[in-house]
C-alpha cells in the first residue's frame, strides 16, 4: 500500500484548504453534517479506485452526498450491532469475576474486527451505491479475507494517526492556555477556548480523508478488476497501490 500517497494526496490539490474548511464546518452540524461527510468519504474511495484521487472531490450534488452518506451510516450502525450483542453475552454466560476480565478482552478484539469489516463494507457501499452491498455478510467477509493484512494495518495506522493528531491538538491548546495564563489576558483565554474548535476543524477532516483514501486502496488491491473498470484517467506518476 502507498501510505505516503494517502498522507500527502490532500495537499496535492491547490484548493485543499477551502475543501477541508467545508468539511470542518460540517463537523459542527451533528448527524446531518456527518452524513454529508460520509458521502464525501465515499467519493474519495471511488476516486482512489479509479486512480483519480487528485484533485479532491468537489463539494457538489448534495443530494447524492446525503443519500450515499445515509447508506454508509446505516451500514455502520448494522455492523455495530455485532459487538453490542457479543459484548453482553459474558454478563449472562459467566459469573461476574470471569466477566470482569473477559469483557475488556472481547472489547479490544471486537473493535478490531468491526473496524476491519466496516472498512470493507463501507467501500462496497461506495462502489455499488447500495445499502444491501454493505450488509451482505458473505461478500464483505470474502473482501476482508482477500485483503485482511491491509485492513488490519489500516486499522492500526488510523489508531496511531488519531493519537498523533490528538497529541498535536492538545499541545497547541496547552500552549495557548499557558500563554493566556502568563499574560492574564481575557483575549488570550478566549483564544484558548476557540483553539480546540479550530484545531479539530483542520485535523479531523484531514485524518478522515487519509482514512477513506486507505479504504479505497485496500478495496483496489482486493478487487483489482473493479479498479480497472473504474479507471477513468491516467494514474498519477507514483507507485501504484
Amino acid at each position: 500500500m502507498n501510505f505516503g500517497r494517502s498522507f500527502g494526496f490532500v495537499f496535492m490539490d491547490p484548493r485543499w484548504l477551502p475543501k477541508l474548511a467545508v468539511a470542518g464546518l460540517l463537523l459542527l452540524v451533528p448527524v446531518l453534517g456527518w452524513i454529508f461527510l460520509l458521502g464525501y468519504g465515499l467519493r474519495i474511495i471511488r476516486a482512489v479506485v479509479a486512480q483519480t484521487d487528485v484533485p479532491l472531490p468537489e463539494w457538489n450534488d448534495w443530494t447524492e452526498l446525503f443519500t450515499n452518506g445515509l447508506r454508509a451510516l446505516a451500514v455502520m450502525v448494522v455492523w455495530s450491532f455485532l459487538p453490542t450483542v457479543v459484548f453482553l453475552l459474558p454478563r449472562f454466560a459467566f459469573d461476574s469475576e470471569a466477566a470482569a476480565w473477559l469483557i475488556p478482552a472481547l472489547g479490544v478484539a471486537l473493535n478490531l474486527v468491526v473496524g476491519v469489516v466496516t472498512a470493507a463494507a463501507v467501500a462496497r457501499v461506495a462502489m455499488t451505491r447500495s445499502f444491501v452491498a454493505g450488509i451482505e455478510g458473505g461478500p464483505v467477509i470474502r473482501l476482508v479475507g482477500r485483503g485482511v493484512g491491509d485492513y488490519v494495518l489500516i486499522f492500526l495506522v488510523l489508531l496511531l494517526l488519531a493519537a498523533a493528531l490528538a497529541c498535536v491538538g492538545g499541545a497547541v491548546v496547552v500552549a495557548v492556555w499557558v500563554g493566556a495564563s502568563a499574560t492574564e489576558s481575557g483575549l488570550g483565554f478566549g483564544a484558548a477556548l476557540l483553539v480546540p474548535a479550530l484545531v479539530a476543524a483542520v485535523t479531523v477532516p484531514y485524518g478522515y480523508a487519509v482514512g477513506f483514501h486507505l479504504y479505497g486502496q485496500a478495496y483496489f488491491r482486493a478487487e483489482p478488476g473493479v479498479g480497472r473498470r473504474a479507471h477513468q484517467a491516467e494514474p498519477p506518476p507514483l507507485e501504484p497501490w
